[in-house]
């Protein structure tokens, strides 16, 4: 019979490492689409709207294509994938050892196997009450971003989908990442804001008002 393979606590946490990284790519495209939604309202930004167009039709793909890669089975770094193994292989002395440091901890965290695939089936009962909107933006990934599939018309994600889907994979995320190491990691600074780009539009059509205002 062939021996079982084995999970290591190096490789839970590269699934979170990675995890975190899509999620991180998802908050900042939607918030950036969010801020140049806004400043529509303050802003004259018809010089660069093709710029702006077009980096939120990437940035949209950017959310469907992270989407997948967070709930789709088959993806290498998914959250299936993770629970998968978490099920079905068995544990190095390094993630044991880990169960056993857990216990002189609080009472939340995870001391076994047992109790770690319980928290996946959680988790995964939690993914499947929001599998119409998993499907939905998968989709899209596969039919329009992804590939061109002219027999399949999705209907478009909107903003407010994809921003529930993140706020979604956070508590996700932060619900395994808690349990497992009493840590909870906060997604919200942008470090890839597209608010310096707006900025430099409101002074540069700030400052040629001022040079046209100055010839009359």
């Amino acid at each position: 019979m062939p021996e079982r393979e084995i999970l290591t606590l190096e490789e839970v946490n590269s699934f979170l490492d990675y995890l975190k990284l899509f999620i991180i790519d998802i908050n900042a495209c939607t918030d950036n689409i969010e801020q140049i939604i806004l400043a529509q309202e303050t802003i004259n930004l018809i010089p660069i709207q093709s710029f702006l167009g077009h980096y939120v039709y990437l940035a949209y793909s950017q959310c469907a294509i992270n989407t997948y890669k967070i709930f789709h089975n088959g993806e290498k770094r998914s959250f299936y994938k993770l629970f998968n193994k978490i099920r079905d292989f068995d544990y190095s002395p390094e993630l044991k050892q880990h169960f056993a440091d857990n216990k002189t901890k609080n009472d939340n965290l995870v001391t076994n196997k047992t109790e770690f695939k319980k928290l996946v089936d959680e988790l995964t009962t939690k993914i499947s009450s929001k599998s119409l909107l998993i499907e939905k933006i998968k989709d899209r990934r596969s039919t329009f971003y992804a590939h061109s599939d002219p027999s399949k018309q999705i209907k478009s994600e909107t903003l407010k989908e994809i921003k529930e889907l993140l706020d979604f994979s956070i508590e996700l995320y932060n619900t395994f990442y808690g349990r497992f190491k009493d840590i909870t990691f906060f997604f919200n600074p942008n470090l890839v804001s597209i608010s310096n780009v707006l900025e430099d539009r409101k002074f540069m059509d700030t400052y040629l008002k001022k040079m046209e205002s100055s010839l009359y």
